[in-house]
Formats: structure tokens, sequence, C-alpha cells
């Protein structure tokens, strides 16, 4: 049997240990001790001050920014209080995100990771993609620890479309593509003709090509989600990871997105996606992972997960599996 292309062995992961914290900086921000609860909620800065500690769950600042009373705002009104402008978020979760998760998928497959928010669905395409490092257990990538490979390396064998990206420059089309190519280029090094043209046609495929010095600011949700994937389209990956591929799409973004992948797969281009849409998974899988409170609740043929039972106890709502001209369709009740 041929060994699997990605392979994830006994993982498991959690943010509650120290070394996977979260970190963002809040350029502006604010948080009000309340001296019995140690809560706080944020509001309109005056002033900058020290750092904090604070849990997904809510606000609290770890011990006292400092002596002084600085002025703030605080639903109109001017109050007194310590301020904060750097903000360390800590998941604050007592239990693993993923728990002995193993599975593999093999070379020209598409697999679909399917769940209700919160599952941990995103969390383990950061761990195949090597962002996140498995406290327990090990992820295999083309018979490697997928730690071992280097950024651009592994940018040649895999690729991720996310749900949404923020970009803060007025790119064009062509421009923003190009930055796809970036794996399979030396340190400094332009993008070439060669580079341009497998820009253009991923441009084309996607459906974008007619004019490709437009900005990408005039794109509708749904085009931005094409051009997502026109740029993983140009690194030319093995393995093509997307995180929820076809979530906020009207109904005609989201049967061209699936048929995009559809071709894609045919060309031997292995498909890993996460969605909490049964009817997609329904629609584009041939392997499909239920994924309940960080576990893997079964795995299998569509027709073997997509069943009644299993969809009404995950997502806790009557749900009704049934075939339409040999196609399953799920209904809610």
């Amino acid at each position: 049997m041929k060994d699997p292309l990605l392979a994830f062995n006994e993982v498991t992961f959690g943010y509650h240990q120290s070394g996977n914290r979260k970190e963002e900086s809040w350029r502006e921000g604010i948080i009000e001790i309340d001296p019995e609860q140690g809560r706080s909620e944020p509001a309109v800065v005056r002033s900058k001050g020290s750092r904090a500690v604070v849990p997904k769950t809510g606000f609290t600042v770890s011990k006292s920014p400092g002596p002084g009373a600085l002025e703030q705002t605080v639903a109109g009104q001017k109050r007194s209080g310590p301020v904060v402008t750097s903000v360390q978020c800590v998941h604050s979760r007592e239990s693993d995100v993923l728990r002995g998760l193993s599975f593999s998928i093999f070379s020209g497959s598409a697999t679909a990771v399917l769940g209700p928010n919160g599952v941990g669905k995103t969390t383990l395409l950061f761990l195949a993609l090597g962002w996140l490092k498995a406290q327990g257990g090990e992820v295999v990538l083309a018979g490697r620890p997928v730690h071992t490979y280097g950024q651009s390396e592994r940018g040649r064998l895999m690729s991720l479309v996310p749900q949404r990206e923020h970009i803060p420059f007025e790119y064009s089309l062509l421009e923003y593509v190009l930055l796809g190519r970036a794996p399979h280029l030396r340190p400094l090094e332009m993008p070439g003709e060669e580079d341009r043209r497998i820009a253009l046609d991923s441009l084309k495929r996607v459906g974008l090509g007619e004019k490709p010095t437009r900005s990408i600011n005039r794109l509708s949700s749904g085009e931005r989600q094409l051009l997502l994937l026109a740029r993983s389209l140009v690194q030319r990956p093995r393995l093509l990871l997307l995180d929820e591929p076809t979530s906020h799409l009207d109904v005609g973004n989201k049967k061209r997105i699936v048929d995009l992948l559809k071709g894609m797969q045919s060309e031997g281009i292995t498909l890993l996606f996460t969605t909490h849409d049964p009817q997609v998974a329904a629609s584009l899988a041939d392997q499909l992972l239920l994924m309940r409170r960080g576990v893997v609740a079964k795995a299998g043929a569509p027709e073997e997960v997509l069943t009644t039972d299993l969809l009404t106890e995950t997502y806790g709502v009557e749900v009704r599996v049934v075939k339409v001209d040999g196609e399953i369709v799920i209904l809610w009740t």
C-alpha cells in the first residue's frame, strides 16, 4: 500500500500550555479594573500605560499597571483608572483542542473535516501547515515530520486558502496572485515571464482573467474567495488546504468553487478542507472526518458519515439525510 501524503499520528494540541499563547496588540485599548472581581471592560483610551494578561473568556489584569490615576472615557463619562495598550491574549481553556487525532490522506483524494464551530477544524489545518506544533504525537508530510521542512519547501508542497485575508495594500489582481509564486523564487528574486504566465492562467481558471490590472478593493466577497484560490493555485501544490471555502458565498459562487475544486482533484491535487456545511462535504469529498469536541467521532465515506443519527447528535438539531437522484441531500427539520 502506498504511503499517505499527510498523516496525523495520535496528535494532541491545546492552547492552555504556555508555549502556544496567541498574542495580539491593540493600538489603543483600555482595561478598567473592578477592585472586587478583577474584571474589566474595554473603553476609549486617553492615555498609554502598561501590559496585562487577558484570558479569552474575559479581561483580567494580572496586577495593577502602576500608580497614578489616568483619565479615560467610558460611555461618555470621565472616570479614573489604570490604562493598558498592549494586550496578551491567552486561551484559558483547561482542555485540549485536539486529542489523540489520527488519520491519513492519500494523493488525489478529497477529505472534508466536518463539524460545528469550535471543534478544532482550523487548528487541524494549522498543524498540517506546521504553523502550530503538536504537543503530543506527530504530523507527517510526504514521509517527513512537517516541522522538518523549511518555509519555501513547505510552500512548494502545500498551500492554504483561508476563510478571509486582510489585504492592506491596493494590489492589482495579477500582483496579488503573483505573491503565491514566492516559494519558487530565490530571496529578493522578482517574478519572471513564466511566473506571470502561470498567474494569468490561474486568474483565467477562476474566472477573473479579463481584467488582471483591476484593483482587489473592487472585488465582491465571492470574487475575493476566487482570488485566494487563484493565489494558491500558482504555488502548484500537491496538497491544497482550504478553511471553509464556501462560507458566506451565494449559491452561484458556492457551486463555482466546488466545481473548480473537483477539477483540481481530477488533475491530481489532493484536497483537505474544513466545513460546517454537510451538503458541501457530500458534494465534494470522498472521505469525511466528523469532529466533535476535539476528536473524530466518525471517519469514512460520505455514506458512512452523513447519517441522520450522527448529524443530529453532532449539530444538536433534527437532521434528515435522504438521496435524490443518487445524491446525498441534508434536510433540516
